[in-house]
């Protein structure tokens, strides 16, 4: 299938990335790209593999690589890296011992446990790459036949796809939907122009003559409480709603947002002089938030976690001091990509993503 090419910002760029805090990996990172059954229900899974170019290929960074679905676990045989950037597909044969993969449902991590290197020492890693699909809370449905779960260059972001390419790099072709609508700022007046896109994967919200927006979107089950306002790189909380889409279906759903239309890019200035830093970013289990609010007339100050979903799982309130320390223990929360917004005097101010790696 020929490769299409969609104008994205990537994950790591979505909710204003916190540029002084650069999220820095030394070492192989693997990730479940592909999913596909076939007419026997056997199981296909594709993995990709990136390896910075810093690290060395003549040195052995895996001790092993373990495959686990609900069924159970089994290891994959003699995984070796020779190459720097490179996918794999991955069978029953593939395995030491039988698992099974349900097509219905299932809830899948690959395991990665080996070493990286960094300042000329080794050092170990563990890693996972999970998916999940056909439960009520997952993005991605019961796969109809002929159909694959695909991932698109986020490492997190799964959609189903008509056209498997189990073995070669994955596309968009046969795996979006359109949504459409109209945008209402928080007085209810229809806005008729901007440059505003859509989470996860950002695609522009064309406004046509009639105030009607479209957007071509990733086909799947997901949750939406913001928008990307595009011109100011920022993030506008709205009323949210979900869609459930299949590959070339469509939905309307009109947007309601929860900020002024007017007024967001004077939010934008007012919060400049505050800021978020986070570290370690990726982290095991526990990362600490340091936080700068010059403006000591504020009354009040959170900070709230999301997973991907968009659903609130941590909920910390803030002391108003000009510099702020919180950490935050994940011990409990399944590893991936967080959204943290800090809200002052109930606005969001900032806001940026986390990754949990356990």
């Amino acid at each position: 299938m020929k490769k299409i090419v969609l104008f994205l910002l990537a994950l790591f760029l979505l909710i204003g990335v916190n540029r002084g805090n650069p999220i820095v990996i030394d070492h192989p990172i693997f990730n479940i790209s592909e999913l596909y059954f076939d007419a026997t229900g056997k199981w296909q899974l594709e993995i990709s593999v990136h390896v910075p170019t810093q690290l060395n290929l003549d040195s052995n960074y895996v001790d092993s690589l373990i495959l686990e679905s609900l069924s159970g676990t089994a290891r994959i045989k003699n995984f070796i890296i020779n190459q720097y950037d490179f996918i794999v597909v991955i069978t029953q044969d593939s395995l030491l011992d039988s698992l099974t993969i349900n097509n219905l449902q299932d809830y899948i991590y690959l395991n990665f446990y080996g070493r990286g290197l960094s300042s000329g020492c080794y050092f170990p890693v563990s890693w996972s790459s999970e998916l999940r699909y056909g439960f009520s809370n997952s993005y991605i449905p019961k796969l109809l036949a002929g159909q694959s779960i695909s991932n698109y260059k986020t490492g997190y972001y799964y959609y189903l796809d008509n056209s498997p390419t189990i073995g070669f790099p994955n596309d968009t072709v046969d795996a979006t939907a359109t949504l459409q609508g109209r945008i209402f700022d928080s007085n209810n007046n229809n806005i008729t122009k901007g440059n505003f896109g859509i989470y996860p994967i950002i695609d522009t919200l064309h406004i046509n003559a009639n105030c009607d927006y479209y957007v071509r979107i990733l086909a799947n089950n997901s949750f939406h409480n913001t928008i990307a306002y595009l011109n100011e790189s920022h993030s506008v909380f709205i009323d949210t709603f979900s869609i459930n889409l299949q590959p070339h279906s469509s939905a309307y759903r009109d947007i309601h947002l929860l900020n002024f239309y007017n007024e967001i890019r004077e939010v934008i200035k007012q919060n400049e002089q505050i800021t978020v830093v986070n570290a370690p970013n990726p982290f095991n289990e526990k990362t600490t938030f340091y936080i700068k609010l010059p403006d000591l007339q504020y009354t009040k100050a959170c900070l709230k976690i999301y997973n991907l979903l968009g659903k609130e799982i941590i909920y910390k309130s803030l002391p108003i001091n000009e510099e702020i320390s919180i950490s935050i223990n994940f011990n409990s929360k399944p590893q991936g990509v967080y959204i943290y917004c800090l809200e002052v005097d109930s606005k969001v101010c900032k806001s940026g993503q986390i990754i949990l790696s356990k």
